[in-house]
């Protein structure tokens, strides 16, 4: 009995001591605890499904962490609208470093992801879009789209798109008539970009690292066709982005900027 004792202390003792996965493989996706609610889907205490980079105080409509750093589907936190990794004849989706040591982000070279088609995702407005994103001097079309509700003229809503220049922009499609607002990146360093469109003033607005970049406005509202939604490209695989992707949240309401700002910290 004295002998079992010993080893049932030196067992207790070695798992006290012993590293889990997590603590060995940074950006390891296990499940977190939360300083506070989560706030997504319109849910407080919504799921996150074991992913990090779920906690968000301003109550998103969805959020795609991008945390999952292996396989060919991204989840949201709740799990309603999971995305599928898909080819173009420009290249592929894969998995990269992220922002800071430990993190994750999708690379765009070439593919995109496809979002579940679903009517909860044909968002017309308003809306905040809001990601980290990467460029690559890599870009090869004149516009490389990092969230896009697009397939044609004749069938889009809006898209958040890189150029060349390179500049990053929200679109909006509305009766034929097509605004923008835009502000500056820089290939091959991490920004935070926003773009905010309000559906009862026309007012549209993009933010790059918390700051005001530019503004527009359209007369029409957006439709509300059934287009759906995609991140890297648009949903016939053209207009495709390069470089690095993480965190993209959605809103369905336009946030202040003191909100923007908060999203860009580091």
């Amino acid at each position: 009995m004295l002998l079992a004792s010993v080893i049932g202390g030196a067992s207790a003792l070695a798992a006290c001591l012993l590293p889990t996965f997590s603590d060995v493989l940074p950006g390891a996706t296990t499940p977190t605890s939360d300083a506070g609610p989560d706030v997504v889907d319109g849910e407080a205490g919504g799921g996150d499904g074991g992913l990090a980079g779920c906690d968000d105080p301003l109550g998103a409509f969805a959020i795609w962490p991008m945390t999952e750093g292996g396989g060919s589907v991204i989840h949201d936190c709740n799990g309603n609208y999971p995305g599928t990794f898909k080819t173009t004849a420009q290249g592929n989706v894969t998995w990269t470093t992220g922002r800071t040591i430990g993190e994750v982000a999708l690379q765009m070279s070439g593919g995109y992801v496809a979002l579940i088609d679903l009517p909860a995702l044909q968002i017309a407005g308003p809306f905040t879009v809001t990601a980290w994103v990467n460029a690559s001097s890599q870009q090869t079309d004149s516009f490389g789209d990092i969230l896009a509700r697009y397939a044609s003229i004749s069938t889009a809503a809006f898209d958040v798109t890189v150029t060349k220049d390179p500049l990053v922009s929200l679109t909006l499609f509305s009766n034929g008539n097509i605004v923008q607002a835009s502000g500056n990146l820089t290939y091959g360093v991490w920004k935070h970009v926003a773009a905010t469109y309000s559906s009862a003033t026309g007012n549209a607005e993009m933010f790059v690292n918390g700051a005001s970049t530019g503004t527009a406005t359209t007369a029409a509202p957006l439709p509300t066709i059934p287009t759906p939604m995609t991140f890297g490209a648009n949903s016939v695989g053209t207009s495709v982005y390069f470089g690095k992707i993480a965190g993209i949240h959605i809103y369905t309401r336009v946030l202040v900027p003191a909100e923007i700002a908060t999203l860009a910290k580091p």
